[in-house]
């Protein structure tokens, strides 16, 4: 019947006939209503981070370790050492620290950062993921004391 109305609207407006004399407005089926899904306001973090700590070598140098449960889409790491706490960080690490972890198991990873000298450094590690976006954890703070 639809088809049959539409035909006769196309031949009156054709015709120059005035208005249509036919109008269906089909109406729509009832839909269930559901409750909203909340939805976060942020993506989830490309690494969930277990720990990151530094520690001083008895070489001068600086051992940093850190451990992750997850890693969703990442891409790896970039460490980054400045003298004070909101100081200017550096990137220390020449190529980006290749992710070893996945969306259902973490991974350990190690970096060892020669210093030129005695005294205490911070460190900031940058997550970063497959589209580009970074996560910055830190800083934490460790002191050297000897330099070989």
């Amino acid at each position: 019947m639809l088809k049959l109305c539409r035909e006769l609207e196309n031949y009156q407006n054709t015709r120059g006939l005035g208005t249509p004399t036919c109008c269906i407005t089909p109406t729509p089926a009832p839909t269930q209503e559901t409750s909203p899904t909340p939805s976060p306001t942020e993506p989830p973090a490309a690494v969930t981070l277990v720990s990151f700590e530094a520690k001083a070598a008895d070489d001068g140098s600086v051992i940093l370790i850190w451990e992750t449960a997850t890693e969703i889409d990442n891409a790896g790491f970039n460490l980054y050492r400045a003298k004070r706490k909101r100081g200017s960080y550096v990137r220390i690490n020449d190529i980006l620290i290749e992710a070893k972890g996945d969306a259902t198991s973490g991974a350990s990873y190690s970096y060892r950062d020669v210093v030129d000298h005695v005294g205490g450094y911070f460190y900031m590690l940058e997550d970063i993921d497959t589209n580009g976006e970074s996560t910055m954890h830190g800083p934490i703070k460790v002191r050297v004391s000897v330099l070989e």
